[in-house]
């Protein structure tokens, strides 16, 4: 059984945790979504990993294009209450 939180490290984000908090959660989830990918590469065998890299890439791209909609909504609404 693979425990991916602990092969990554100690600083995976929480479940819980919205993706367009602030900057130091955005990167600690980008960088374990980077460790994890590594750690499911490592792991798996050359038959499995061409179908692994794509249902990974496609995930990764859909949650960073949701992440950058999140964020481009917070500064659109920051800006909106910092010029009244």
């Amino acid at each position: 059984m693979i425990r991916l939180a602990e092969d990554v490290g100690s600083d995976v984000p929480s479940p819980a945790t919205s993706i367009a908090t602030p900057n130091g959660e955005i990167k600690k989830a980008a960088k374990w979504m980077l460790k994890t990918k590594a750690v499911l590469l490592a792991r798996t065998n050359d038959e499995t990993r061409v179908l692994l890299m794509h249902i990974l890439e496609v995930h990764i791209d859909a949650t960073a294009m949701e992440t950058m909609r999140r964020l481009a909504t917070n500064v659109v609404e920051t800006k909106k209450i910092h010029s009244y």
